[in-house]
């Protein structure tokens, strides 16, 4: 069986990097509305992309589409939250599977958000509020696919993350770097050289504890020590268009 933490862990830098990429491609304005049968979600920004329903959290509680009998359509406008199940069976996940459940710090539509994206592929997920509930959708867009990382982008994604995702700093960062295409290599003292995929390297290294304490650019135009920050803010309050 799978942990919904360990899929988090697997998926936090990266769905870091697809939110970051999805806030500047929609802009600050996060006015939108959804077409869930034509499967299409568009801002007053203008941006418009492919959205599937997930699932929707309202009064503590968060239920997934597949469950929600109130729903009006079906098909293939459910067809990426029924993948999704499909996933959490064979992963044996029990948040994926059960119709729902009480939200929680690592049961809520930004954790399940991140979850679904990485397993699915998807550019990334939209939790838009509207009254007293919310609705997940996943996002998918040709503009929003990550080009290779240099240096620089990898070391602000580890070191932002690290301030948004309660999820263990080597495991997190390990399942980052190799999905982005970089080369790890691990040092006598733990601490790891990594060579980004568009140029760049960096130093990552450990605390006693396995945490980062701090991300070094080795070389390029920005050189120097980011090191991450000690407070972490509440999870996933992040300003909209993410929230």
């Amino acid at each position: 069986m799978t942990s919904l933490v360990e899929l988090l862990t697997t998926y936090a830098f990266v769905g870091q990097e697809r939110q970051e990429r999805l806030g500047d491609w929609v802009g600050q304005d996060g006015d939108f509305s959804i077409d869930f049968p034509g499967q299409r979600i568009e801002w007053s920004s203008g941006r418009a992309a492919r959205c599937d329903l997930i699932g929707t959290e309202a009064g503590g509680t968060w239920l997934w589409a597949w469950a929600n009998a109130s729903l009006p359509f079906g098909g293939e406008a459910l067809s990426a939250a029924q993948a999704l199940r499909q996933r959490g069976t064979e992963l044996g996940v029990p948040e994926l599977t059960e119709p729902g459940f009480g939200v929680g710090d690592l049961r809520n539509g930004h954790v399940l958000g991140t979850v679904a994206s990485g397993l699915l592929g998807a550019n990334g997920y939209y939790f838009g509020h509207g009254g007293t509930s919310a609705v997940l959708t996943l996002v998918t867009a040709p503009e929003l696919a990550l080009p290779p990382a240099d240096a620089i982008r990898l070391s602000g994604i580890i070191t932002r993350g690290l301030g948004v995702f309660p999820v263990p700093h080597r495991p997190a960062a390990r399942a980052y770097l190799e999905q982005r295409g970089a080369q790890v290599a691990v040092a006598a003292d733990g601490s790891w050289q990594v060579q980004a995929p568009a140029g760049g390297q960096l130093t990552v290294t450990f605390d006693d504890l396995d945490r980062v304490s701090a991300v070094s650019l080795e070389q390029g135009p920005a050189q120097g020590r980011l090191a991450p920050p000690n407070r972490r803010r509440a999870l996933f309050r992040r300003p909209r268009p993410q929230d």
